[in-house]
């Protein structure tokens, strides 16, 4: 046994699907173990949503990538042919409906969409050529030998009990196939929305020898068919690239019309004083609803791209453990964001984070107008009451500092497990209202729901108390380049601070910068000779001290010389 001769015997080429299944015991056990002693540190799961698009035909599908292709040649298995088909293997995720729907039959793809609410994934497999892909352990051993799927360190086989008879591919224009199967996968592990291989290994007997060659191609479900707000942080985390190669032109469109618009802002908030009319607030109200409105639009409902806290954490995660493959694939599969992001930093650094928080945010924009709707229907009287003596105007600005406080747990939790700082990050409603639109678990629904209905009563209560985003942009906002211009007399005013929402002025006319929205009223109040005392006496020939700018009262207390005077 074991020797070469005709009367020797080579026991071990009878036992592929024996040598198959303890190699499969062999890795599974190494990533336990891994994961276990904390050698691995990896992100085990990733929201995602599949889109509802038209049914597709054969050409389509395979041009789009959302049906992948693996051809071997008879001169990749060393046999006389040349470039011959010895097998030409097509495969695909019929769970997604534009693919489902257009290769299954409706009864079919009904079956696989019941066995999705399971957690059970099916992939569609198909073959033609000399050889099956099917091998023949399905039918004497329980384990398909011949083909797998591998997923960053995991590896997926499939027995019989896996397997389920397909006659044909129902899409217009497919060829016709000589093996047609589906097959189930019932690990959760399995990410579909993430790049994934299928490894297909064939034989070839060569006298009293047999071959094995080992084919791989990679498998990248189209953008186009999913929204999955954390996958780049999904990737990074598992050492994953991503291989779309179908949305680059459309995410190249997305970003122009992106930032077109940040432009556009950027030119009207720079010029606003140019063209704001002094004693009429609302236009430049109007204008601030109108770019909310669009960002909504654009950035929630049409290309959802939500900025999140979960951006920030996985390039910081990166960064420390130096990984900067890890960040341009972040930034590469989250284009939009990024930019809109990068936007926001700079933003705050110039005017503060009012910026993006009060002229961008999608979710913003939901409790801005959330707020409106509140004091039509006479939920709250859409004033401010502001007294700094009030205990719950002190329970107010304590409160602030949850928000910075959030980011900073998450950027110690990102420091070591992205994974854990991911699920700690959930206190963010964007994922559950603007990718996945409330299609969670109810604990998610419910908590996105709130948030929003306390917005009816409250003005912004997310943004101000709880968004860590804002608490990473208010650090960026502590000294703003360009802060809002303040006269010395404005220590002893309170016109403006009496009608700021968020309360970002305190009882010396300071304004906090890390909470400022920039709504501008305040600004209008500085130019106003009909609402500001020193414009008032400004305009009747009263000549005061008190009324030249001075921008450094928006950053620190009055002097004890002119609060006496």
């Amino acid at each position: 046994i074991g020797g070469r001769g005709a009367g020797h015997v080579q026991p071990i080429t009878g036992a592929t699907v024996t040598t198959v299944a303890e190699g499969e015991t062999i890795m599974e056990s190494a990533r336990e173990a891994a994961l276990t002693l904390g050698l691995l540190h990896l992100q085990t799961s990733v929201a995602y949503r599949f889109r509802r698009l038209p049914r597709e035909t054969w050409s389509q599908l395979i041009q789009d990538g959302s049906v992948g292709h693996l051809l071997v040649t008879a001169a990749q298995m060393g046999q006389p042919g040349g470039n011959a088909k010895w097998i030409s293997i097509y495969f695909a995720d019929v769970d997604v409906p534009a693919i489902g729907r257009s290769l299954l039959s409706s009864w079919r793809y009904a079956e696989v969409r019941a066995l999705l609410r399971q957690h059970v994934q099916a992939i569609l497999i198909a073959s033609d050529g000399r050889i099956s892909f099917k091998g023949v352990g399905f039918a004497r051993g329980g384990i398909f030998e011949r083909f797998r799927l591998v997923q960053g360190l995991n590896s997926y086989t499939f027995t019989d009990q896996d397997y389920d008879l397909v006659n044909t591919v129902r899409a217009e224009g497919a060829p016709n196939f000589s093996d047609v199967g589906l097959f189930f996968l019932h690990q959760r592990s399995f990410v579909p929305v993430a790049p994934w291989q299928f490894v297909f290994v064939s034989s070839n007997h060569t006298g009293s020898h047999v071959i094995y060659r080992t084919f791989t191609t990679t498998y990248q479900l189209p953008s186009k068919d999913f929204i999955a707000p954390d996958l780049a942080a999904y990737l990074a985390s598992n050492g994953l690239t991503s291989s779309m190669v179908t949305t680059s032109s459309r995410q190249g469109l997305r970003g122009i019309a992106v930032t077109a618009l940040l432009f556009l802002l950027t030119v009207a908030f720079a010029t606003r004083h140019r063209w704001m009319v002094p004693h009429d607030h609302r236009r430049m109200r109007w204008v601030q609803y109108a770019f909310l409105g669009v960002f909504l639009a654009l950035l929630g409902v049409v290309w959802p791209n939500q900025p999140s806290v979960t951006l920030l954490l996985s390039i910081w995660h990166a960064a420390l453990h130096g990984q900067w493959a890890a960040i341009r694939t972040v930034i590469g599969d989250a284009t939009v964001a990024a930019l809109v992001m990068g936007f926001a930093l700079v933003a705050a650094i110039v005017w503060g984070r009012g910026i993006f928080c009060g002229w961008v945010c999608p979710f913003g924009a939901i409790q801005e107008f959330f707020y409106r709707i509140g004091t039509r229907l006479h939920l709250n009287d859409g004033r401010t009451h502001w007294n700094p003596r009030r205990t719950g105007y002190l329970y107010d600005r304590r409160a602030r500092w949850l928000k910075i406080a959030a980011f900073a747990v998450l950027l110690v939790l990102a420091a070591g497990s992205i994974a854990n700082a991911e699920r700690a990050a959930e206190i963010e409603p964007f994922k559950t209202i603007f990718f996945l639109r409330f299609m969670r678990p109810w604990y998610f629904d419910v908590y996105a729901g709130l948030w929003i209905a306390v917005a009816l009563f409250r003005y912004r209560p997310f943004c101000r108390y709880l968004c860590p985003l804002g608490g990473a942009l208010a650090v960026f906002s502590v000294r703003p380049l360009r802060p809002i211009p303040r006269y010395e007399f404005c220590s002893r005013c309170t016109i403006c601070a009496r009608t700021c929402e968020v309360k970002a002025i305190d009882e010396h006319g300071r304004i906090n910068s890390k909470e400022c929205l920039r709504c501008t009223v305040c600004e209008h109040n500085y130019r106003d000779d009909q609402v500001c005392p020193v414009r008032i006496r400004a305009r009747q020939g009263q000549p005061l001290r008190l009324d030249l700018p001075n921008p450094v009262m928006a950053q620190r207390p009055p002097n004890r010389r002119n609060k006496q005077e």
